[in-house]
């Protein structure tokens, strides 16, 4: 037993009344000093200082104690909390203000144990509230929708990691350095370290170990799968914009580069003229090899075969110009590409209703809001699109 505890003890035996009154007037000090009165006070706490009072022992008083400091710090953090949502709301922040209340709340947390504790009671709604002050005010002005922030950054990172980013640096290893490879002393007898010949690492005028090879693969990989999906989702935002046109084939009187700009003319939009066009053929096309030379010269045009469609080239394109036989090549027919594009549609809702389940910036949930609308539209489209496709 401590000697604290045995002084207690004593004091206890030889007139408890006192040793209560000190303990109540000890309670109700610690109660004034965190704030605490009959409104803010939690039944469990006020039960602690009853038995406390009542029986005045060391635990009793330890146990209420803590309590009263905890209560004290839940009430603080909520305390805070409020003052910060009302700031919000007010919309009259600036970013020494913003900084200035992250602080706040990081030195609240770093203060004692107790309001750790009332921190990590509430760690998901505290950390929820410091993002929404850090991302205050921080809205870009240009509307990007879901699909182009979020989804296709990772696709497009990975199909230009190859392009943008080559492999040209090389060094030369001990083995490609042009010279003699005899041992430069014997193996045992010298006293010094063992070494082979003089292009080793570790002399000068020697080969790198671990250098660049001029072999390295910076591609990242993607799923064939999410791919797929990045793909259909970025089809339908380009029907969405009324950006798809669907011709029967490319007529052109003669296979030359006036003619090619005379047939983007008298396509049902105009705006399509001068424009980055994405022309799409099939290998079946009559013709193909001479439209596509007839093409080739018009800077703002690219033609692709249906199959080897990719992300980026749907990304970098204004226009998307089908032909009958590319849009229905390699599915049965042109429903089965529509339901796809549906399904597309379909995996992005799916994406943005995830996020709405986590802890975002207001922001953020504006923007997703946005992107959410615009797929339940470019959706009600689709049926149109099919009774195209069925009279087709």
């Amino acid at each position: 037993m401590s000697e604290v505890r045995a002084i207690e003890v004593k004091l206890l035996n030889l007139n408890p009344e006192k040793v209560g009154e000190i303990v109540e007037q000890l309670l109700n000090n610690q109660q004034q000093y965190n704030g605490l009165n009959e409104s803010n006070t939690t039944e469990e706490t006020k039960r602690a200082i009853n038995k406390a009072k009542i029986n005045p022992n060391l635990e009793n008083q330890e146990k209420a104690e803590e309590l009263i400091c905890q209560n004290g710090a839940d009430n603080r953090l909520t305390e805070l909390f409020q003052k910060i949502e009302t700031k919000i709301q007010q919309g009259d922040l600036h970013e020494e203000e913003v900084k200035s209340l992250v602080d706040e709340i990081q030195e609240f947390i770093s203060k004692n144990n107790y309001q750790r504790k009332a921190y990590k009671n509430k760690q998901q709604e505290t950390d929820a509230l410091i993002i929404n002050l850090l991302n205050y005010k921080k809205e870009n002005d240009e509307q990007q929708s879901f699909l182009e922030k979020y989804l296709l950054p990772i696709v497009i990172v990975s199909g230009l990691g190859v392009i943008i980013r080559q492999a040209t640096s090389k060094i030369k290893t001990r083995g490609e350095i042009r010279g003699s490879t005899r041992k430069i002393y014997r193996q045992k007898g010298t006293g010094g370290a063992r070494h082979g010949h003089r292009y080793a690492p570790q002399f000068r005028g020697g080969g790198v170990a671990f250098g660049p090879t001029g072999k390295e693969n910076y591609s990242l990989k993607v799923n064939a799968k999410f791919k797929e999906k990045v793909f259909q989702s970025l089809l339908s935002e380009k029907i969405y914009n009324k950006a798809v046109i669907v011709v029967d084939k490319v007529k052109l009187d003669n296979y030359k580069t006036k003619e090619a700009e005379k047939f983007l003319k008298i396509l049902p939009t105009k705006a399509i003229s001068k424009t980055k066009v994405l022309l799409i053929l099939t290998n079946n096309e009559e013709n193909k090899q001479f439209i596509t030379r007839s093409f080739r010269n018009l800077p703002y045009v690219n033609v692709s075969d249906s199959k080897s469609i990719n992300p980026n080239q749907l990304l970098l394109s204004n226009y998307l110009v089908f032909t009958h036989l590319a849009l229905t090549e390699g599915d049965d027919n042109a429903e089965q590409a529509l339901r796809e594009v549906r399904e597309g549609i379909t995996f992005q809702k799916e994406i943005i209703e995830k996020f709405f389940s986590q802890n975002i910036s207001n922001a953020l949930r504006k923007k997703l809001n946005a992107a959410y609308q615009k797929a339940q539209e470019a959706e009600k489209i689709i049926p149109e699109l099919e009774k195209l496709a069925q009279e087709y």
